[in-house]
């Protein structure tokens, strides 16, 4: 993605991952558990009590036997009173729970659901369990093709049903549209979006702001700039109505980006130097939207050469480097600042260092595409949000709550942390794989190449060859032309096909086709001379001696000379012996 976006994109799963997200209702200790009261209901009027009591309440998410207990009894009423739908619904519920936490047959048994669900025809819940597995496969397996299939085949559903009938269907239209931008159909994306945003949703508070977010970062990557800053700009209002002051900021970073990119440095400066203030201390992720604000405005800075303005940015700048983890994209862009100032301070080590980084930084940052890891990373300020609300409701649990969710935060950067190497070592690997397969490749087409010259130059001396056969047959003989066609043959036989450069690119060439064999020359035969290992290079290719000799442009009997003097060094008593050893090196 061309432009970061500061939503931890674990988020950005359909409502099954909700079960994370156990803060977002105030209402959801207390709630009646009468399963009775929602049976032969369609999803729609069933949909808020399955919401608050199961997706909300927190002390049920820890307690598998306590969810699996609810899961259970809401089970065996739906089948007592032979509604078919909510049973397959409590029988997605316990899936649901299982999503994330490494079950094995998660796949298979969602799969054995779907067919289920499939069978009865149940349009809502074909929807929700294609986007499920969708979404396991893209952040438990990291397999977009999956993804993108299983979240594209729930469209035909969503469209047969109403907001009313499937209340979360702005959500589950938003992660189509999403899984289509981050592979890169942005034209689909940008459909399904704009459908998305047509519904009105009612207990997702940010999914607004996630919708116009995700259209102008569509926008801008495409250089549709005009389009892109009237999204962001539609952002700022909506975030600030809903006085999201996160949103705020992150959508006035998104405008001044876009303005930076065309050069209107005045003009984003009016965006960078605004409300609100945020405190980088309140969290990680406020402190990386600060990063990035700060980058933004020492790069107008740097633009409109105010190096006093730009000295005054990069101390806070260095300092969220030391507290935070800053997105590599972010702070590749913050070292190269810090290289400028450094060096306008005359503080050249320092600036060469991070001139250095930032190259370094660079050069990783295009390594790394659709880094599932990295862009998780980036979406925990919805978290955090979410957390503080929850926090207000669960009054008498509160050290609990905090301790319990810590660790669940904490568990989730190990894990993103340990994707993220593990998917950069994988694209390090590949690329030096691809490398080598390409140099590999390049050397044999070089080799071909000195054969094709070998067989040309053959095909020319033949040619000078039977002229000067047909000149000596010829009975009125005619001496100059003889001695014309002679010396011309001559001169074609002492040019050497292999001069010295050609034999530098061709040594380079052979020794990455035949690895081992110039250091296997030289300890089967001792003091071996450079032009005997030219010889012996050119046998390896099986040439005959006279082919050897036009590369070399020398005659058949420096060959035999060659061939004599390795003879004696290696103590062969005959021809024979003496081809077998040279063919077993």
């Amino acid at each position: 993605m061309s432009q970061v976006v500061f939503v931890k994109t674990k988020l950005l799963k359909p409502i099954f991952f909700l079960i994370f997200l156990n803060f977002i209702c105030l209402k959801a200790f207390g709630q009646n558990e009468d399963y009775e009261s929602i049976v032969g209901k369609s999803y729609g009027d069933r949909h808020m009590f399955l919401f608050h009591n199961f997706h909300t309440q927190y002390k049920i998410e820890v307690d598998s036997a306590a969810y699996f207990k609810k899961v259970k009894k809401l089970s065996e009423v739906a089948r007592k009173a032979n509604d078919k739908e909510l049973e397959l619904e409590a029988e997605f519920l316990k899936y649901i729970f299982l999503s994330s936490r490494n079950y094995s047959k998660y796949l298979p048994e969602m799969n054995s659901l779907l067919k289920k669900v499939d069978s009865e025809q149940a349009t809502q819940l074909q929807a929700r369990v294609r986007q499920a597995i969708g979404f396991h496969y893209l952040y438990e397996k990291n397999n977009y093709g999956e993804a993108y299939i299983y979240l594209n085949e729930s469209y035909p559903y969503l469209q047969q049903l109403s907001a009313k009938e499937l209340p979360d269907k702005q959500e589950l239209l938003y992660n189509i549209g999403y899984i289509n931008y981050m592979i890169g159909y942005d034209a689909k994306a940008l459909k399904f979006l704009e459908e998305a945003q047509r519904l009105d949703n009612n207990y997702y508070s940010t999914l607004e702001c996630n919708i116009i977010n995700t259209q102008g970062l569509i926008y801008e990557q495409s250089e549709h700039f005009d389009q892109a800053i009237k999204s962001f700009n539609q952002l700022l209002k909506v975030s600030s109505d809903n006085k999201k002051d996160i949103w705020v900021r992150v959508a006035k970073n998104n405008i001044a980006n876009v303005l930076i990119t065309q050069k209107k440095y005045d003009q984003a400066l009016t965006f960078l130097n605004g409300n609100p203030q945020l405190n980088a201390n309140d969290s990680e992720e406020i402190g990386i939207v600060i990063a990035r604000k700060l980058m933004l405005l020492g790069k107008v800075y740097n633009a409109q050469e105010k190096w006093i303005q730009l000295s005054e940015v990069t101390p806070e700048l260095e300092e969220l480097l030391k507290k935070y983890n800053i997105p590599l994209k972010i702070r590749k862009e913050i070292y190269r600042l810090l290289a400028v100032d450094k060096q306008k301070k005359e503080n050249f080590r320092e600036a060469y260092f991070y001139k250095d980084s930032a190259l370094i930084l660079a050069t990783d940052y295009f390594k790394i595409k659709n880094d599932q890891g990295l862009k998780q990373t980036l979406e925990k300020e919805r978290i955090q949000e979410l957390l503080k609300e929850q926090l207000k409701t669960e009054h008498q649990q509160r050290v609990t709550l905090i301790t319990r969710v810590s660790l669940i935060v904490i568990l989730l950067l190990i894990i993103t942390l340990s994707i993220v190497l593990f998917i950069r070592q994988k694209e390090k690997f590949k690329k030096k794989r691809l490398e080598v397969e390409f140099e590999l490749s390049e050397s044999k087409a070089k080799l071909a190449d000195l054969l094709g010259e070998l067989k040309s130059k053959d095909r020319e001396v033949q040619a000078y060859e039977d002229e000067l056969e047909q000149l000596y047959q010829n009975i009125d003989k005619d001496e100059i032309q003889i001695n014309e066609t002679q010396k011309t043959l001559e001169a074609l036989l002492s040019k050497p096909i292999m001069t010295e450069n050609k034999w530098l690119v061709f040594k380079r060439s052979f020794d990455r086709v035949n690895p081992g064999y110039f250091e296997k020359l030289q300890q089967e035969i001792p003091n071996i001379s450079p032009a005997e290992i030219r010889f012996m290079y050119l046998r390896k290719l099986n040439l005959t001696p006279k082919e050897i000799a036009y590369v070399l442009g020398i005659s058949q009997g420096s060959i035999r000379q060659y061939k004599h003097r390795i003879r004696t060094k290696i103590n062969a008593d005959s021809q024979d012996k003496l081809d077998k050893f040279l063919d077993s090196i």
